[in-house]
Parts: C-alpha cells; sequence; structure tokens
C-alpha cells in the first residue's frame, strides 16, 4: 500500500509529496502514512459527494475529527451521530422527508 502512494492520482502531487516524505520505519509510522492518506481519500471524496449535491456522506468519527480540522467545503455539515447530533439529525430528516411528501 505504502509503493501505491506515487500512483494514487486521486491525491494531488503536494499530497503525495508530503505522505513519502513522512517517516515510515517502524510499523507505527507506517500506520500513521496509511491513516494519513485515508483521511486525504475522505476529503476528496466529500467535495466531490458536496459538488454533487449528495445529501449524506458517511465515515468514522477519527475522519469526521480531522476534516471537521481542515475545514468541511462550504454547504456541508457535520453530524456525530450520537446524543444530540443524533437526536437533531432524525428530527431534521423527518422534516425534510415530509416535505419531499407533500404535494
Amino acid at each position: 500500500m505504502l509503493a501505491r502512494i506515487d500512483s494514487d492520482t486521486e491525491l494531488t502531487k503536494e499530497e503525495r509529496k508530503k505522505l513519502r516524505k513522512m517517516d515510515k520505519d517502524t510499523l507505527g509510522e507506517q500506520s500513521d502514512v496509511l491513516d494519513e492518506w485515508r483521511n486525504l481519500h475522505f476529503m476528496h471524496a466529500l467535495a466531490d459527494a458536496v459538488a454533487r449535491g449528495v445529501r449524506y456522506a458517511g465515515m468514522g468519527r477519527n475522519h469526521l475529527v480531522y476534516l471537521e480540522d481542515k475545514g468541511l467545503p462550504a454547504g456541508s455539515h457535520a453530524w456525530d451521530m450520537v446524543g444530540q447530533d443524533i437526536a437533531d439529525f432524525e428530527f431534521l430528516t423527518k422534516i425534510l422527508a415530509a416535505s419531499a411528501q407533500s404535494p
């Protein structure tokens, strides 16, 4: 997987360069590189989804935190699917569903 970084055209040249420069001597360092790579993929996939008008894009909490730190795409909103966030999400989804069913 580490060798594939150089040929990953979904990433920018700068992102591939950043990943290449990261230390990879230990398993922990290699894991950090792969984690960063996945986060970058989520960042690109989310930006693409927002641009195409996709309503929901799911990911694990660690990726969400990374994307929130980097800045979510304009027009997107992060929901942590626990606690008050899930209650708010479900409420707003019901409102949206009701309005979509109205004549």
